[in-house]
């Protein structure tokens, strides 16, 4: 208001001044928006953006059209009340204009039946439910478009066919060994089939195509209900077969879920092709390994399951996305003797059955042994919070804490400690009895000794497990919508004070790795020195000549 009042008052204060020279007109107008717009972009007085954007975009317009108007001052010239004219003209119906293409177009985007998902992942949640999470995590780092995911977008399952017909350009199946029994998979590939929408299969492990006695058994699966239901949606027993054969005979996508991550990320980019869709101008084409960096943070847990490894690679990617640190999945006791020195935290999520499953005990072992303080270059001493014991190390706030120090005095200032965090991602999974405990001391997994967790190993097994089991669990709904993980891990994150400043953790990192890796290279050289001294020692002497007679 105050602007306009003083555009109102400029031409009647300055009349004198302005019938002598009529330029200074142009400029003093000019010097009044050009102020204005200054303080206007500065203060930014609209209560919408769009408002003070087009305030700004107008007051810019005017004191061009001034400077296009003020050559033309001289009225005796020909043709400038004209141009004069169309200057006007311009300046006043140019934003009419583009505001009636707006609102066309906004009425077309209406009206039109474009797709509003690009992707639709249909998936057995069972055999795929934490897949799919992170194959649409994965997409987003390549795309923009939109992904419908049940867990995220479905709010009525009378809707779900409707949205496959009306709403989605790409069908992307995620072909587990069960997903062709599920009533409602079934619905959506025959909905995509019928109404000619792309169709995309990714093959995952187990996962084979049905014969033509499958196919001829697959109404048998289904109860009199689930057809009728399938029928309320106007799909046939015939259509389900139909569909499934068109399976057979499109090119399909191979999905090693226990693959490498640059065949994973190799496998997300060629979804991305089939799909035709949109990328992102700096996205990423394949995804370096985390093993080429020292990550600060470690996941592990039932890694020889495959959705129980799939929480745990959605896991890494939400807690690397909050934290902004470099975060990696361990799969093997190797993985784990080449991270751990340079880690901080170690997440172990629990799933259904991990405790017997022999690779989480040979990685969680492995852990211990790297931790154990007599393990010839460090010493490990549980740190005591209020309310512990000595018995029983810290626990506090669902995570262990184990401090790492080196034996050399002079690396008491680059201290790293080593935190276990357990986090509850399986409903299913049940804490062991004190038989359990009993039977692995004596009979460790049931295995051969020379695997390493046999009897022999039994003790040391059962002795892990009560130390990771005594910390609280925090859980965590791999399966759950992406407000509900994205909340818990932000829950999990906050309690750990390190790294919620990341450029200070990162700067302790660093100097905690400066002496990690001075000790690691005395331990290479001292175990050389031993190899070289046993080879020695095998070395038989050379016999002597017989003494003469």
């Amino acid at each position: 208001m105050i602007r306009n009042a003083f555009v109102a008052i400029l031409p009647v204060a300055l009349v004198a001044a302005l019938v002598a020279a009529p330029a200074l007109q142009v400029v003093a107008m000019g010097t009044l928006l050009m102020a204005s717009a200054a303080v206007q972009s500065r203060v930014w007085p609209w209560r919408t953006e769009a408002a003070n954007l087009a305030d700004l975009t107008m007051s810019c317009f005017f004191v061009v059209v001034m400077l296009g108007a003020a050559p033309l001052l001289d009225l005796g010239q020909t043709e400038t009340e004209w141009t004069l004219g169309v200057l006007l003209c311009i300046a006043v119906l140019g934003p009419l204009l583009v505001g009636v293409c707006a609102i066309a177009y906004a009425v077309y985007r209406r009206l039109s039946p474009a797709s509003t998902y690009s992707v639709f992942l249909c998936r057995h949640k069972g055999g795929a439910g934490s897949l799919d999470r992170w194959l649409k995590l994965q997409l987003a780092n390549h795309s923009t478009c939109k992904v419908f995911l049940d867990s995220d977008q479905l709010e009525d399952l009378d809707l779900i066919c409707d949205t496959v017909r009306s709403q989605t350009k790409n069908l992307v199946v995620l072909l587990t060994p069960e997903l062709l029994k599920r009533m409602w998979c079934a619905g959506e590939i025959v909905t995509a089939h019928r109404n000619k929408i792309p169709i995309v299969p990714v093959i995952c492990d187990g996962f084979a195509h049905p014969g033509e006695q499958d196919l001829e058994e697959i109404p048998g699966v289904w109860t009199e209900q689930q057809k009728h239901t399938l029928a309320s949606f106007g799909i046939s027993m015939d259509m389900v077969k139909e569909a499934y054969v068109h399976l057979r005979t499109i090119p399909n996508i191979t999905m090693a879920r226990f693959g490498s991550e640059q065949q994973q990320a190799s496998t997300v980019l060629e979804i991305v092709n089939c799909c035709k869709l949109p990328k992102m101008a700096f996205a990423s084409q394949v995804v370096a390994p985390s093993s080429t960096l020292r990550p600060r943070i470690l996941i592990t847990g039932a890694v020889t399951d495959a959705e129980a490894l799939s929480a745990c690679q959605t896991f890494q990617i939400l807690v690397q996305r909050s934290m902004q640190v470099q975060v990696a999945v361990v799969r093997s006791p190797e993985e784990m003797e080449y991270a751990l020195p340079f880690a901080s935290y170690v997440f172990v999520l629990f799933s259904s059955g991990m405790l017997r499953d022999p690779s989480f005990a040979k990685i969680l072992l492995s852990a211990k042994s790297l931790s154990d303080p007599n393990n010839n270059g460090s010493l490990i001493e549980a740190e005591l919070s209020p309310g512990t014991s000595e018995a029983s190390g810290s626990v506090w706030g669902g995570v262990l804490s184990v401090s790492r120090r080196h034996s050399d005095n002079k690396h008491k200032a680059s201290e790293r400690n080593l935190k276990f965090v357990t986090v509850s991602a399986d409903t299913g999974f049940e804490y062991p009895s004190l038989e359990f405990y009993e039977e692995l001391e004596l009979h460790g997994l049931g295995l051969s000794d020379s695997s390493g967790l046999g009897a022999e190993a039994g003790p040391e097994l059962a002795k892990a497990y009560r130390s990771l089991l005594s910390v609280l669990s925090l859980p965590l709904s791999p399966l759950g919508s992406i407000g509900l993980l994205e909340t818990q891990v932000s829950e999990i994150c906050r309690r750990f004070r390190k790294y919620r400043d990341s450029a200070v953790g990162l700067a302790l990192d660093q100097a905690a790795d400066d002496s990690t890796s001075k000790e690691l290279s005395k331990r290479r050289r001292r175990v050389i020195l031993l190899e070289e001294e046993e080879e020695d020692n095998s070395t038989p002497a050379e016999s002597s000549p017989p003494p003469p007679k």
